[in-house]
């Protein structure tokens, strides 16, 4: 982040990859602090990790104050979109697939930020 800043690129939201481990947060926090007080956030991004473990990443990130969300499509759908292209499972349980890791990683940002 800071190289970029340092180039003079100033994004609104910087998009980061799903790292497990909260000093990485506290230091994205506070590099962006330190460089662009207009900063909108920071987005966690999911890049097809186990719900289980992207659960962890969030609640980590959700302690640094500027972590506002998180783009976890792959997360949701990759599992399932390959097992229902293949043939191995309905529309119907494919979409609960989704439904159940979109429900669970929802409980595990809210749970942190409680």
């Amino acid at each position: 982040m800071q190289r970029y800043y340092d180039l003079g690129v100033v994004p609104d939201w910087w998009k980061l990859e799903p790292v497990d481990d909260a000093g990485f947060w506290t230091a994205a926090g506070d590099i962006a602090r330190a460089n662009d007080p207009q900063l909108q956030g920071i987005i966690v991004l999911g890049k097809e990790m186990q719900d289980a473990d992207l659960a962890r990443v969030l609640t980590k990130a959700h302690a640094e104050p500027l972590v506002c969300g998180f783009a976890i499509g792959r997360t949701i759908f990759s599992d399932a979109a390959t097992q229902w292209f293949a043939g191995e499972i309905s529309d119907d349980a494919a979409q609960d697939m989704m439904v159940d890791i979109f429900e669970r990683l929802i409980d595990a940002w809210e749970q942190s930020g409680a």
